[in-house]
């Protein structure tokens, strides 16, 4: 019974705040908060209209392809969209983005479709689970002999930290890493049509949809042979060298041409014909210089995206190679058989087809997603070296001038800060504590006729502690929300049907996982064009943070993550933003993940005024004095019966009766006036002794099959002293303490409460009547992690254990000894603490 008269004391003022942390945490004090993370990601990130979704959105380039079809690959044996494996919800849009209509946990397959130049891409991209690009180079990442991210960067000289599954090298900012992919594609591009040529495919510019598609397996063989080859280089970096001196080692390409003409023979018996006519070696020795000319090319056009989008269309439009080798071999004059001389001489007539520039004097119009925007209207630009048109993008937000202001509250001006500010490393800075108005202010632009997107916008927050020891994090997650949009501004609403959780861990190693979608339905923002928006901060982050712990001081640098999928953003001039992915836990151990564009940077918390902290030694000596419970040295509940006050009068049971289900009924929700009440008599020579303690644990279960409600809570180190009649409990403060509670949707809440419970005593009097209310801190544990519905109409078990307890039942018999465990961490991994000792074990049974 102790543990109930420590957690609630009526006089306990403290855990009573305490004990509605996650009511209020998850109730009207977070109704800003998912709309915070929403209207800050959208107002700062980038991103694209898009189709209704579940997962993340993926993206195919090789340079955007529009109109491929994406597969998540289930079975890791079929490339089609057969059960167990599922197509995306569309072909993808211009930006080459697709979703599914469900999680993607696999590898996935893109084909099919055109580049931004209108040529039909050739081939297959493929990207490992958990990617959300499908990239040549990401499709050297899959199979059964694939390279690793680490690899890749490596072979292809890239910097370190690329972010090759989350990078979009078609971003205007990614040049260089568009080059290196592109190259990867060229290689692979030349050779598969050249063998498949051979093997009497068609390859030309007008092949038919179903001769393209018989190009794809042959790519993937040759894919493999570029993969087997890159790991058994022992040359350097293959693409080390760019820009203007770009020299791609020639003997790599060569080693390359034959290990895949001798790979795809033996897949294909056409294209093995075609290669036996002139055998691996002389395939390779013809057209390696020009296809490392073509690479070449590619890389050295690193200037610029609109010049390195040129030598794109240039170079994967040029058929000389494949044609030029089929002819030589039709011609008689590429064979097995041709040695020196002959050998140059085709290798010169092949490097001058392979090189030419098939585009010169025609005119390409091409629409770039990645240009930049130097005005809120459609621009058509042209320059003097191509007659190539670029179409900047028109449907994006953005923040005017790239710039968001913090207002700390105090009366002061707003402090304005560009996105490059957030992203150095101090980052915004913060005066703690945080006034209750301070707030974030910016002002939201429409570059062109801003169109809100067809399908719902997903967002995510992840702000850490960066500080070596830091444990304090706060994560949240909205999806759903819809997005409308007028000639003056953007409106953002919450339906019925969005997700929401928060995931917070304080810097004590308090942890809370919450579901707040019903207090967020509803919630309408609006945002006018031009106007400035503030979005308060301080009343949420000061209720989210203050409750996971003693925060007198938090002081020190946070990184701040901000993701958006589904919205069309920017930044002021049209650029494209970085991917980051943000996971936020939720029930039963699932994550709820979000993949887009978004921006990182970091916050700085000053406290002028930090909490100065006493440090004391003390020293405690332990007693080894053993105190044991003789026959009649024991307390009892007297007729082992124990009575239930609804607050409205108190219904006694035995002890049988609690034991047996559905035990005690309890009126929900429970009157704060609820009560244990029982008399607790002395069995005949009772005397505690000196220097006792005990510790208690009390676990409540729901006893339905899968039900999830649960809560445990433990406490230790509690004196027990005895004065005449009277025992009184009193918890000193060495003790520690801990809380863990899980709703009926996955909820959960574990934190100390240790500093509330200092200092508290309770007495108990023999042979007199006693009470413990328990509504107060009930009502606020179970309701605060579940509606009274979801609650009401079930039976939970109870368990209450308490260690060198001095209670047996009223014949003298010992109690049943059981075990509670409270876990130390949500995943898991921290250290529980039990207690094992006499339990006192029944059933409560809520009803109406």
């Amino acid at each position: 019974m102790t543990i109930s008269a420590v957690l609630n004391c009526p006089t306990c003022t403290g855990w009573r705040a305490k004990s509605t942390f996650m009511g209020s945490f998850m109730q009207s004090k977070l109704r800003l908060f998912p709309l915070t993370a929403v209207v800050l990601v959208v107002a700062a990130c980038g991103g694209g209209g898009s189709p209704t979704f579940v997962g993340p959105i993926y993206t195919v380039t090789d340079g955007h392809v529009s109109g491929a079809t994406v597969i998540c690959q289930v079975d890791p044996n079929s490339d089609s969209a057969a059960s167990p494996n599922f197509a995306a919800i569309a072909p993808s849009d211009a930006n080459g983005r697709v979703q599914f209509s469900q999680a993607c946990n696999g590898q996935t397959v893109a084909s099919g479709g055109t580049n931004p130049d209108g040529l039909r891409f050739i081939g297959r991209l493929r990207a490992p689970a958990n990617a959300i690009m499908l990239t040549p180079l990401t499709t050297l990442m899959t199979g059964p002999n694939a390279l690793t991210e680490a690899q890749v960067i490596a072979l292809m000289d890239l910097p370190a930290g690329t972010k090759l599954l989350t990078t979009d090298p078609g971003s205007d900012t990614e040049v260089l890493l568009q080059a290196k992919s592109v190259a990867v594609h060229q290689l692979l591009l030349q050779v598969t049509t050249t063998l498949a040529k051979l093997g009497g495919l068609d390859v030309s510019m007008t092949a038919s949809v179903a001769d393209v598609a018989k190009l794809q397996p042959v790519y993937d063989a040759v894919k493999d042979a570029l993969v087997q080859t890159l790991k058994d280089t022992t040359l350097p970096p293959p693409m080390g060298v760019t820009g203007a001196f770009a020299t791609v080692n020639s003997a790599f390409v060569n080693t390359f041409i034959q290990s895949a003409a001798t790979a795809v023979r033996l897949t294909d018996s056409n294209i093995q014909t075609g290669v036996d006519k002139v055998g691996a070696s002389n395939l390779a020795s013809t057209m390696s210089v020009a296809l490392t000319s073509q690479v070449n090319a590619l890389l050295g056009a690193t200037g610029s995206g609109y010049a390195l989008a040129t030598v794109i269309t240039n170079m994967q439009s040029n058929t000389g190679i494949p044609d030029a080798i089929a002819a030589a071999v039709n011609g008689g004059t590429l064979t097995t058989a041709t040695t020196g001389t002959g050998l140059t001489d085709v290798s010169t007539v092949v490097n001058s087809a392979g090189t030419s520039t098939t585009l010169a004097g025609t005119t390409t119009t091409s629409t770039s997603t990645s240009s930049t925007a130097t005005s809120t209207s459609t621009t058509s630009s042209t320059t003097t070296t191509s007659t190539t048109s670029t179409t900047l993008p028109v449907n994006y937000l953005y923040l005017t001038s790239d710039t968001i202001s913090y207002n700390d509250g105090t009366g002061a001006p707003a402090t304005a800060y560009t996105l490059a500010d957030f992203h150095s490393a101090a980052g915004i800075l913060v005066k703690w504590p945080m006034a209750a108005s301070a707030a974030l202010e910016f002002k939201l632009a429409a570059s062109g006729t801003f169109v809100a997107p067809t399908g719902p916008v997903t967002a995510a927050l992840a702000m850490t502690d960066t500080s070596a020891t830091g444990k304090g994090q706060i994560r949240a997650y909205i999806d759903n929300v819809n997005v409308s949009s007028s000639s003056s501004g953007v409106t953002f609403s919450v339906p019925a049907s969005a997700h929401a959780w928060v995931y917070a861990m304080a810097p004590d190693g308090s942890e809370i996982k919450g579901n707040f979608a019903d207090t967020v339905a509803g919630v309408t923002n609006a945002l006018t064009y031009g106007s400035t928006s503030s979005i308060t901060l301080g009343s949420v982050v000061n209720n989210a943070t203050q409750r996971l712990g003693a925060l007198n001081d938090l002081s020190g640098k946070y990184r701040v993550t901000l993701v958006v999928n589904g919205l069309s953003l920017a930044l002021a001039d049209g650029s494209a933003m970085t991917n980051y992915t943000v996971e936020v836990p939720a029930a039963n151990g699932a994550n709820k993940s979000v993949s887009g564009v978004g921006i990182e940077g970091y916050m700085t918390v000053v406290n002028p005024n930090p909490t100065t902290t006493s440090t004391t030694s003390t020293t405690t000596v332990s007693s080894t004095t053993t105190t044991t419970v003789s026959p009649t040295n024991f307390a009892y509940l007297a007729g082992d019966a124990i009575g239930f006050d609804n607050g409205t009068g108190a219904t006694s049971y035995t002890l049988s009766q609690f034991q047996a289900s559905p035990g005690i009924t309890v009126k929900w929700p429970m009157a704060s006036t609820a009560a244990f009440s029982f008399t607790l008599t002395d069995g005949g020579t009772f005397n505690l002794g000196g220097g006792q303690t005990t510790s208690a644990a009390i676990e409540i279960t729901d006893t339905a099959t899968g039900g999830q409600a649960l809560l445990k809570a433990y406490i230790d180190s509690v004196n027990l002293t005895q004065s005449g009649a009277n025992v009184l409990v009193s918890v000193p403060t060495t003790a520690f303490a801990r809380i863990y509670a899980r709703g009926t949707d996955g909820s959960e809440i574990l934190s100390g409460f240790a500093d509330a419970v200092a200092g508290v005593n309770n007495t108990l009097v023999l042979g007199g009547s006693s009470s413990i209310v328990v509504g107060n801190v009930v009502s606020n544990a179970m309701a605060r992690l579940g509606t009274g519905t979801t609650l009401v109409g079930k039976t939970y078990s109870v368990k209450l254990v308490l260690s060198n307890s001095p209670l047996r039942l009223t014949s003298g018999a010992a109690f049943t000894t059981d075990t509670v465990t409270v876990p130390g961490s949500m995943s898991g991994t921290g250290a529980a603490v039990s207690v094992t000792g006499p339990s006192l074990t029944g059933f409560i049974n809520l009803i109406p």
